[in-house]
């Protein structure tokens, strides 16, 4: 019975361990991946319709908070507002 309970904790400890390394090796991907998503929404021509800015701004505040500053989130924020109130 010992042995199980050794054998499940250890097995238990090792999956935790490996997701959180998989986590921390996916983090810089994912960082970049949304670094681009904001820098294509700058270049974006301007005559795209307000419903697909929309769409690309919630995108990125709502995947990608963690990499924005909060200057960026506002200027995202006033982005979507511009585009709604036209």
């Amino acid at each position: 019975m010992k042995t199980k309970l050794v054998k499940f904790t250890l097995i238990f400890t090792v999956a935790v361990l490996l997701s959180s390394c998989v986590k921390k090796a996916l983090d810089p991907f994912n960082s970049v991946k949304c670094l681009e998503s904001y820098a294509s929404l700058a270049n974006e021509d301007s005559d795209d319709e307000c419903a697909i800015q929309i769409e690309n701004i919630d995108a990125i505040l709502s995947n990608c908070s963690a990499y924005l500053s909060d200057s960026d989130k506002d200027d995202l924020r006033e982005l979507r507002a511009t585009c709604q109130g036209n």
